[in-house]
């Protein structure tokens, strides 16, 4: 990984070990915040947050002239999501797998890594109900049934991400949990986007 950030060309510190998506180009915290807050503000289609993660990034263009290709990448892939909402039709027809291979389906291009993320609050109500049941030697349905609306949104985020990059599959899906303090949970969806085309 380079020594400098890949944004704002700031000297990366031992704290600083985020990386650009699907490269092993450094950001600094900062920089990765912002790109992560973008990535989310896409996902959740939230255009003023967006609107405003890309001045920040313009900024950081603006004032370093030698910033690698991957900030330019990345407001690309937000131009790109400006020009239209992709619809729930185009997310479906989208091939998913958790292997390399699609059967009956030869690869054509490699679009690189992947990813979608979410993050809900599971709610006093759910903590309560999940330490009920834990107590009754049962099941929290609270928690799974935000576990899982979590890991559609992370889904749906990876499946934009790659039809965004001219993708029309992703191979080696799979997902990332992560518990945060406040009662907080984390999905995190990776893949690898790829173009495919039917086998005759």
């Amino acid at each position: 990984m380079a020594n400098t950030c890949a944004f704002c060309g700031k000297k990366l510190s031992l704290f600083d070990v985020q990386k650009v998506d699907g490269s092993d180009a450094g950001l600094c915290m900062r920089c990765a915040d912002i790109q992560f807050e973008l990535k989310m503000a896409m996902q959740n289609e939230d255009r003023e947050k967006l609107e405003r993660h890309v001045q920040q990034l313009e900024n950081i263009a603006g004032s370093n002239p030698e910033s690698s290709p991957h900030l330019n990448a990345l407001l690309q892939s937000v131009e790109e999501w400006r020009r239209g909402p992709i619809g729930p039709e185009v997310l479906d027809r989208l091939l998913l797998t958790t292997g390399s291979l699609f059967e009956g389906w030869r690869i054509t291009e490699y679009l690189g890594v992947v990813t979608g993320e979410t993050v809900l609050g599971t709610g006093m109500f759910s903590s309560w109900e999940a330490s009920f049941a834990d107590m009754a030697g049962g099941t929290s349905t609270a928690f799974s049934d935000k576990l899982t609306r979590a890991k559609d949104l992370a889904l749906n985020g990876l499946k934009k991400q790659c039809i965004q990059r001219g993708g029309n599959a992703a191979l080696g899906v799979g997902f990332d949990y992560i518990t945060f303090t406040n009662n907080m949970i984390g999905v995190v969806a990776n893949g690898t986007a790829v173009k495919v085309e039917k086998v005759e």
